[in-house]
């Protein structure tokens, strides 16, 4: 598909949204810095921070048909040592963020559900699709590959690649491929590693973090006693890479983007 194909593609889907039409975002990096222009008529914007401060106003989501999960208590019990990461293979939206205990953040379905700002959700720029608080995935193959994504709630996406091993309940990963589809030019192959302790727990993913916001928040060393995690819930690989995917080549040419932007993704409509 051509680019000017593809690109009246998108268009023509947008102008069916209420908030008519789409606009370009700034070009920018993990923390979403403005560092140039975008191609045009793509909508996705990195202009807003990685990360939200915390909930906001709870929204108007009536026009959403899609059931969510149902919410999360406001305290939970961190999970036990013996609770080890031996059955990370599948596929991860996160739910909750906790810290020492108490949960500071829950993310539901109709958080991520994607809306044209300026009528979307809360700040959102105009022309731009949002989701409310951004989306964190994990895809764990059997054989030790690993696939992490961070939406920043402006939906561009951070992406990293590579291998991963489990010993007990702590993952050694190692990164080596790094690319956004929103920002083409974040394209390396640099090794990037670390570590964190995975608790599978009631059927949710546990991921110690060093802290919330960015990408990866996770430890150069073991972490010992980690007090502050990042909650996913189990979802299935169509869910992953459609209900849960937002990714958009703003290169001029698909040749311009990673081999993984495609088949390219709008989310969830709301």
């Amino acid at each position: 598909m051509t680019r000017a194909l593809a690109t009246a593609i998108m268009i023509a889907l947008l102008a069916c949204l209420p908030a008519g039409g789409c606009g370009s975002g700034g070009d920018g990096d993990e923390d979403g810095n403005d560092d140039g222009e975008t191609a045009p008529d793509v909508p996705v914007d990195a202009d807003a921070p990685d990360a939200p401060d915390g909930p906001g106003d709870p929204q108007d989501t009536t026009d959403v048909e899609a059931e969510a999960p149902p919410d999360a208590p406001d305290t939970v019990d961190v999970p036990p040592d013996d609770a080890a990461g031996t059955q990370l293979a599948g596929w991860w939206v996160w739910m909750q963020e906790v810290e020492n205990g108490e949960v500071i953040l829950t993310i539901n379905h109709e958080d991520m559900i994607v809306k044209t700002g300026p009528s979307g959700w809360d700040g959102c720029p105009s022309g731009i699709i949002c989701t409310h608080y951004g989306i964190y995935k994990f895809a764990f193959d059997a054989s030790g590959f690993v696939h992490y994504i961070h939406n920043v709630n402006t939906s561009s996406d951070f992406q990293y690649e590579g291998s991963y091993t489990v010993d007990g309940e702590l993952v050694a990963y190692s990164f080596n491929e790094h690319f956004s589809c929103a920002h083409p030019d974040i394209n390396d192959t640099e090794v990037r590693t670390g570590f964190f302790i995975a608790r599978i727990v009631d059927g949710n993913l546990w991921v110690s973090v060093s802290g919330f916001g960015g990408d990866p928040q996770f430890f150069s060393e073991p972490p010992v006693d980690p007090q502050r995690w990042i909650v996913y819930r189990p979802i299935t690989q169509e869910e992953f890479e459609t209900t849960y995917m937002i990714r958009l080549c703003q290169a001029p040419t698909d040749d311009g983007c990673h081999p993984d932007c495609f088949p390219e993704s709008y989310g969830t409509m709301g």
